[in-house]
C-alpha cells in the first residue's frame, strides 16, 4: 500500500488539453501552450477584456498575417511550411478575407477585372461567339428569328437574363475565385519541377499569391477612383489599372515571394516570373470562361 507523506512530492496527475487533446501532467500543455484545469472566467470583465485585447493588439494573427502579406513576400508561405504557425491566419482563412476585402471593393468602386458582365463574356471575350451560341441554346434561341417581332422578343429576353446574369455572377465569382489557386501552383510544379517540392508547397505560395493579388487590386481601384475624382481623368480604367498593376507590382511580388520560399538565385526567380506573367492572361481567361459557365447554369 502506498501512503502520502505530508511534505513529500505531490501526486501527478495526467490532464487531457482540451484544445488539442495532449495529454500531460504539466500545468501547461506543451504543444499549444493552453493552462489545464483552469477554470473558464465568464464574467463581464473578462469578456471586454478580450475584446479590448482583439482590437487593440498589434501583434494578433489577423493584423500579423496581413502586414506579412503585403509587406513581406513570401514569409507568410515560409512561417507556414517551416515556422511557427500559430502567429498567423492558416493560408486559405487568409484568402478569404481577402476574397472579401475584392468583392466588396468590387462592389463599391465597380472594379470589374475578377468579375465579367453579360455583354462582355458575350462580346469582347476572345471566346465571345462560344458563349454567345451556349446563351442562345440555354434560352432555346438556336433556330434563327424570322421576324421583327420575334427578335424583338428575343431582345427582350436575353436583356432580362442579362440583368439576371450580372446579379448572380459577383456571388459565383466569390467562390470561382479559388480556381486561381489550383492553376497558379500547376505553373509553379511545372517551373520547379527539379526541385522536389510537394504540391502541396506550391498550394500555400498559390494561395497566399492569390489572396495578395485579390488585396492589390481592391487596392489599386480605391486608388483609382480617389485619382480620377480628383483629376476627373476619364483615361482611368481596371482593365488598364490591372494590366499596369501586374506587370509592375504583382511580377515584383513574385519574384521576392519565390527567392524566400524556394532560395532560389536572382536569375532563376526572374526567368520563372516572366514565364508566371506570360501564363497569367491564359490563366484569367481559363477563370472567366469558368465562371460564365457556372453562372450560366446558376441562372438558368
Amino acid at each position: 500500500m502506498t501512503t502520502s507523506v505530508e511534505g513529500g512530492p505531490e501526486l501527478q496527475t495526467s490532464k487531457r488539453c482540451a484544445r488539442c487533446e495532449t495529454v500531460t501532467e504539466d500545468r501547461y500543455c506543451a504543444c499549444c501552450g493552453t493552462e489545464l484545469n483552469r477554470p473558464r472566467d465568464l464574467s463581464t470583465k473578462q469578456f471586454l477584456k478580450e475584446v479590448i485585447v482583439a482590437i487593440t493588439d498589434v501583434d494578433s494573427a489577423l493584423i500579423a498575417s496581413f502586414k506579412s502579406l503585403v509587406t513581406k513576400p513570401g514569409h507568410l508561405t515560409a512561417e507556414y511550411l517551416w515556422g511557427d504557425r500559430n502567429r498567423f491566419l492558416a493560408p486559405f482563412r487568409l484568402f478569404l478575407l481577402c476574397n472579401v476585402i475584392y468583392f466588396v471593393a468590387a462592389a463599391q468602386l465597380k472594379i470589374g477585372v475578377l468579375t465579367v458582365p453579360f455583354n462582355v463574356q458575350t462580346e469582347r471575350m476572345m471566346y465571345g461567339g462560344v458563349a454567345s451560341g451556349m446563351v442562345d441554346e440555354r434560352l432555346q434561341m438556336k433556330a434563327p428569328a424570322m421576324t421583327l417581332e420575334e427578335r424583338a422578343a428575343r431582345d427582350s429576353i436575353k436583356k432580362v437574363f442579362a440583368t439576371k446574369y450580372d446579379g448572380a455572377t459577383v456571388s459565383v465569382g466569390k467562390i470561382i475565385v479559388a480556381v486561381l489557386i489550383p492553376l497558379y501552383a500547376l505553373v509553379l510544379q511545372i517551373l520547379y519541377i527539379g526541385r522536389r517540392r510537394f504540391f502541396a508547397e506550391h498550394l500555400i505560395l498559390a494561395t497566399h499569391l492569390t489572396a495578395f493579388l485579390l488585396v492589390a487590386v481592391a487596392g489599386m481601384g480605391l486608388v483609382a477612383a480617389l485619382a480620377e475624382r480628383a483629376i476627373r481623368a476619364a483615361a482611368w480604367n481596371d482593365e488598364f489599372l490591372f494590366d499596369a498593376f501586374f506587370l509592375i507590382a504583382f511580377g515584383s511580388y513574385t519574384y521576392l515571394a519565390q527567392r524566400v520560399v524556394y532560395e532560389t538565385g536572382r536569375t532563376g526567380a526572374a526567368v520563372r516570373t516572366v514565364l508566371l506573367a506570360a501564363c497569367m492572361a491564359p490563366i484569367l481567361v481559363t477563370l472567366k470562361f469558368v465562371l460564365f459557365v457556372v453562372t450560366l447554369h446558376w441562372v438558368g
